[in-house]
């Protein structure tokens, strides 16, 4: 089975079907490839340039007007990360976790998050245990992609 190309903007329900229950193989089109490095690149510029970005450069909530430093940004995404990666109750069957994992894979190639390239490469042959509950639902209830940010 050839794999299947994600743009981000035209996964088919036959798609999602035989990557998720058939374990189809993905490809990045080369302008999801690209939209990712863009957006990598606008985040890393705003940190290199010490902008003041909510989320980015500053903490979150009551701490919007904290600025964090060049050097504490990395800690501060990463504690971030770790008070979303919490999850509850029985697990989603595997064909459904890799569905979420697709979707979300398949939103994060459009290029407005700052992901690295290399955290959708890594989930190639990942069996996914998404729990059914998560602690916090935020933008895109990011809990299911935040746990697997810690592997």
């Amino acid at each position: 089975m050839s794999s299947i190309v994600i743009t981000g903007n035209d996964l088919t329900l036959e798609q999602l079907a035989l990557i998720c229950r058939e374990n189809a193989k993905i490809e990045l089109a080369e302008e999801a490839k690209q939209n990712i490095i863009d957006s990598r690149k606008v985040v890393d510029d705003l940190v290199a340039e010490e902008k003041v970005v909510y989320g980015i450069t500053t903490g979150f909530g009551k701490f919007s007007d904290v600025v964090i430093s060049q050097e504490q940004c990395k800690e501060l995404q990463r504690n971030l990360i770790i008070t979303h990666a919490v999850g509850a109750g029985d697990p989603f069957p595997i064909d459904v976790a890799r569905g979420v994992m697709l979707l979300r894979i398949n939103n994060l190639v459009k290029g407005f998050s700052g992901i690295r390239c290399y955290r959708i490469y890594s989930t190639e042959g990942f069996s996914w245990s998404i729990w059914r509950l998560g602690t916090i639902i935020t933008y895109g209830s990011s809990y299911d992609w935040s746990w697997y940010g810690l592997l």
